[in-house]
């Protein structure tokens, strides 16, 4: 073999491992850039974290209002999901960037679970208005227990989270529905305004029942299924969101609005 020859062959192979070495360190060096920005953004979110308000126990008592002098009420929605007024709704309130409360019955949330997801997703609250809808106070405790529990259950399995909210159909509850909330550490929440929506009420006459009875605090009845009264609702409530922001007031969520109670 020629010297000559021998001096290419040498070369090259010293070129790869040279460039085999360096390989190698940017290897290393972009592992530990990884692991650094990972020890980093873990440390930042553990900094960060927030637990959400829908996460907080409280320990039971009834609601029909807060007592606040921020200009702050909670528009809520009973009776949904479905899959044609609630959507509606939650683009209505999308449109105007407004957050709400739904109270949600189990079987509906059986047909519509991709509704309960955007609700959840959208930055809604969502709270426990029973399996069937029944009348609690004609019904056994174990049997409450059953419709309170077992839609906790339903909400949480489809959210990640389970309701701290509970609204009792008809507004009824027996002072067992109270015992099964308490071990349950709901908070009883009913309402200060009713828009009377649930009786097919014209959408201008659901506005003036909103006139009517706001004021700072108000816990505000509606619903997002039942039939063609519904569609009143959803005319009503862009005209219900600009009157109320025209008024100064912020519309947030049921657990926002116990967060501004003062005692």
């Amino acid at each position: 073999m020629s010297l000559k020859r021998y001096h290419y062959i040498l070369i090259i192979g010293s070129l790869i491992i040279i460039l085999s070495i360096i390989n190698h360190i940017a290897v290393l060096h972009r592992e530990a850039v990884s692991k650094e920005q990972m020890t980093s953004m873990a440390k930042n979110a553990a900094q960060n974290k927030v637990i959400p308000v829908n996460e907080v126990k409280y320990s039971f008592r009834e609601i029909y209002e807060v007592k606040t002098n921020e200009k702050k009420v909670a528009l809520t929605f009973d009776d949904g999901p479905d899959n044609k007024y609630t959507p509606q709704i939650l683009d209505i309130l999308q449109e105007n960037q407004v957050k709400a409360t739904f109270f949600l019955v189990g079987r509906q949330i059986d047909k519509d679970p991709s509704v309960v997801r955007r609700i959840h997703n959208e930055g809604h609250e969502i709270g426990n208005h029973t399996v069937n809808h029944p009348n609690l106070n004609n019904m056994e405790i174990q049997e409450i227990t059953q419709e309170i529990e077992e839609n906790n259950t339903k909400i949480k399995d489809l959210t990640g989270y389970t309701p701290v909210l509970f609204r009792s159909p008809y507004g009824n509850a027996s002072a067992e529905v109270r015992e099964v909330l308490k071990h349950n550490q709901l908070l009883l929440i009913n309402w200060s305004v009713d828009t009377r929506d649930w009786k097919e009420t014209s959408p201008k006459m659901i506005l003036a029942n909103l006139k009517k009875e706001v004021r700072p605090g108000s816990i505000i009845l509606q619903h997002s299924f039942g039939g063609r009264k519904v569609h009143n609702t959803i005319q009503a409530l862009p005209e219900e969101i600009k009157w109320l922001k025209e008024q100064g007031y912020s519309l947030v969520t049921v657990s926002e609005l116990i967060k501004q109670e003062t005692h």
